[in-house]
Order: C-alpha cells, then sequence, then structure tokens
C-alpha cells in the first residue's frame, strides 16, 4: 500500500469509494513548487494548490474547444473556489519534503494533510457504495459533500464536471491513467474526442481534443497532458501509463 506516512485507519476498506471506479484511486504523488517565504501557510495554501495547476494559455487557446474547457473549468471555480482535497494537501506537503522546504512549511502541510484525511475518511464512511445509487444520486450525494465539507478529490471533480458538460450538451468522456503502481491513479475530463479515438493512445485522440483537469486546474491537449502526467505523477520506462474510459452506466447502478 502507498505510504501516506500519516494515520491510515480504514483507509484500505474505503478505497472502492474515493472514486466511482476505485480500486486503483490513491493519492497522487506530483511535485509541487514551493512559495519558500512564507510565514503563514494558512492564508497561502491556496498559492500552492495553484502553482500546481499554471496554464499555459498562450499556447493552448489555438484549441478550438480551448474556450469551452475555459468556461466550465471558471463556472466551476466560481461556484468552488476553494474546495479541499487530501490528495491535493499531500501532494504539496510532499513536495515541501522532497524539496526540503523549512519546517514550518512541512509541519503545517503535514497537519493540513492529516486534517484532510481525516475529512476524507468520514465521508466516505457515509457514502453508499457506488453499485448500490444511481449516476443522479451519486452527483446528488457528491454536491451535498461540496457544501457540507467544502472538500473534494480528482474523481469527485471529474464526475460532478461531467454531469454539468452534460446539462450543457457538451460532449465529453471521463478517463482515468493508471499504471503498476496504485499511487499514480488520477481522473480527469476530455472534450474533443475524434470519433475513431482509441482511449488507450491518447495520441490519437484528435487535434481537438482537450484535457480538462479541473482537480489540477489544468486544460492541455493530449501531447502535452501526457508530457505532464508522466512528470508529475512519476510514470516512466518501469511503470507506464494506462488510459482507461470511465462509463457511468456501468460504474453505478441502472435508473
Amino acid at each position: 500500500m502507498y505510504n501516506l506516512g500519516i494515520n491510515q485507519t480504514n483507509y484500505q476498506p474505503l478505497q472502492s469509494k474515493i472514486a466511482p471506479r476505485g480500486e486503483n484511486q490513491m493519492p497522487q504523488t506530483v511535485q509541487t513548487p514551493i512559495v519558500q517565504n512564507s510565514q503563514n501557510f494558512e492564508n497561502d495554501y491556496f498559492k500552492y494548490q495553484n502553482a500546481v495547476g499554471l496554464n499555459n494559455q498562450a499556447f493552448i487557446n489555438t484549441n478550438k474547444n480551448y474556450n469551452i474547457g475555459r468556461n466550465v473549468m471558471n463556472e466551476f471555480y466560481e461556484k468552488y473556489p476553494k474546495l479541499d482535497s487530501f490528495t491535493m494537501s499531500e501532494t504539496i506537503y510532499k513536495g515541501f519534503e522532497r524539496n526540503n522546504a523549512n519546517s514550518y512549511l512541512r509541519e503545517k502541510a503535514k497537519a493540513k494533510a492529516d486534517k484532510d484525511f481525516n475529512t476524507m475518511i468520514g465521508i466516505l464512511e457515509k457514502r453508499p457504495d457506488n453499485k448500490d445509487v444511481t449516476f443522479n444520486q451519486y452527483i446528488n450525494i457528491i454536491e451535498k459533500e461540496f457544501d457540507e465539507y467544502n472538500f473534494a478529490n480528482c474523481g469527485e471533480r471529474a464526475y460532478y464536471l461531467h454531469n454539468e458538460m452534460n446539462k450543457k450538451g457538451i460532449d465529453n468522456t471521463i478517463i482515468e491513467i493508471g499504471g503498476k503502481s496504485a499511487s499514480n491513479s488520477h481522473v480527469f475530463n476530455v472534450i474533443g474526442l475524434d470519433k475513431n479515438a482509441d482511449i488507450t493512445n491518447p495520441e490519437t485522440w484528435g487535434e481537438n481534443a482537450l484535457v480538462v483537469d479541473v482537480w489540477a486546474n489544468k486544460l492541455l491537449p493530449p501531447k502535452e497532458a501526457v508530457a505532464y502526467y508522466k512528470e508529475f505523477l512519476n510514470y516512466g520506462e518501469n511503470n507506464p501509463m494506462e488510459f482507461e474510459k470511465l462509463d457511468v452506466n456501468k460504474i453505478f447502478k441502472s435508473n
């Protein structure tokens, strides 16, 4: 099991609830930039989070779906500007550790990750199994969780965004990226997929495909997305990336 370095009580039995497919969904190990001179971690926390998701907008705005992706992303952050996430706070904490941040930042980030872990466990203990609820029921559940706990990891965010885009008539696909190591698992949305796309091969997704990652606050074409995930989710020759479409009709109970 991935070593979180924090209390893991009841984590393994609840693993299937962390994301709708779930069995591989574990905290990311993204490397995070550091704001070295911070004297107030609580106030600066979302600066760290936003640093993970800096977008090269000038580079990608030639994609015809960029404005669509930007609009749905902006709507999400307008409604939920500062959702907490264990996988994000753990990412920031591990980034501070790897980059030898000062002890103040490491201690504050560790405390934040511990708190978010306990929040996540409390949420998952109350949530029914995915096979016992319809997709619409699941969306209702996580929307209440967003409001009550101000909390969501990548899976919940991707499924919420999938539903929102469906309501707007925006064709989109939920994709999970995984590998041999469960610690690399991640879930995001893609719009503009080519009709002949092979989900397992991002090179076939088409020139108009755009990754909409509301967890990382990123909009990326497939090639750049692969490069980003390869670097920041620690993939390599011994742990190649594997892409899979997540189908809500197969994950959740039928209506």
